[in-house]
């Protein structure tokens, strides 16, 4: 059984590493068919007064993704915990997440920062944490996916789209049934061979109540609601010809693909690039106007945590578990 485990494994992390490299591939046969250079002063047309009242908007609401995750944090953990505590190890666990597979190291970089005797419950709730997280995006996307399919040509309109938005919609009650449910899923996982592997992950989400689950996916899905209204922003600032709501079923569709397929390292860029230029395309004349948000929102909301982050670890010797007691 180690065999088969470990063999899998290996397969999955190639799989990450060709995935991410087809997209770098189609990011760059994209950018060398249209010819044109990115500008390196590619943001100064956009940059007029109310444009940059929009772009300070963005950054405004940076913070408050931060606020969010760290009222899920409290919740999970099941105490209060300081902004500044809070701040240092969410962005810690941001920066592991960031060099490890799919973010896998999130929950590593969290514990570091808890007393020896908190770190089980603290491994528990960053593994919790991250299983929401995906949970939220799925239970939004899901009913966007047969809306995107059908504008991309990939599902004809009619009664099958009819039928796939059916389907779409018994998935999120299923998932909502599931979720109020979630002290039940590592029993019903260990029935079934092939998600035997899921059932450890799954068994922290047992201890909390149904209130504290209910709080904690409200804030996951509101924190995925700012992620969203912040790409649309940057969207219309470099000109895309797209509405804020059909924008929104666009940037969830891209959130969602994104979630479920493998990343690793540096090859998340291609990923996100590629397939954001796969979604968008035809609203915009140029390619960067495609890229540049996407990439900026992801230097605002992931690297610069991170980069607070590694600071807080390497420089800022006192670290909170000192004062966590």
């Amino acid at each position: 059984m180690k065999g088969k485990d470990t063999y899998g494994a290996h397969l999955f992390r190639l799989l990450k590493w060709v995935i991410g490299l087809l997209f770098c591939w189609y990011l760059y046969r994209v950018l060398q068919a249209e010819g044109k250079p990115w500008p390196v002063g590619g943001m100064a047309p956009f940059i007029t007064r109310s444009n940059s009242m929009l772009l300070l908007l963005v950054i405004v609401l940076f913070p408050l993704n931060l606020i969010i995750e760290w009222l899920k944090w409290q919740l999970l953990l099941k105490e209060r915990v300081s902004w500044w505590w809070g701040m240092r190890t969410i962005s810690t666990g941001m920066m592991a997440g960031l060099v490890s597979l799919n973010g896998l190291g999130d929950f590593a970089g969290r514990v570091m920062y808890l007393p020896v005797h908190k770190r089980i419950r603290g491994s528990w709730a960053a593994i919790a944490s991250g299983l929401i997280n995906f949970w939220a995006v799925i239970l939004v996307t899901l009913p966007i996916f047969p809306f995107l399919m059908v504008k991309k040509g990939l599902l004809p309109a009619g009664n099958a789209s009819l039928l796939f938005k059916i389907c779409a919609w018994l998935g999120v009650f299923l998932l909502l049934l599931l979720y109020t449910r979630a002290k039940h899923l590592p029993l019903i996982f260990s029935k079934v061979k092939i998600l035997k592997g899921w059932k450890a992950s799954f068994e922290g989400l047992g201890n909390y109540s149904r209130s504290v689950m209910g709080s904690v996916l409200a804030l996951a899905v509101l924190r995925f609601l700012i992620f969203n209204t912040q790409l649309n922003i940057l969207w219309h600032v470099f000109g895309l010809q797209l509405g804020f709501l059909e924008g929104l079923g666009w940037s969830m569709g891209l959130y969602g693909i994104l979630a479920l397929v493998p990343t690793v390292l540096i090859t998340d860029l291609g990923v996100r690039g590629g397939v954001a230029l796969w979604l968008l395309s035809d609203f915009a004349t140029y390619s960067w106007q495609i890229l540049l948000p996407t990439y900026l929102l992801w230097l605002l909301n992931v690297i610069l945590p991170s980069l607070f982050g590694w600071l807080s670890m390497w420089f800022l010797k006192k670290l909170p578990a000192d004062t966590a007691d």
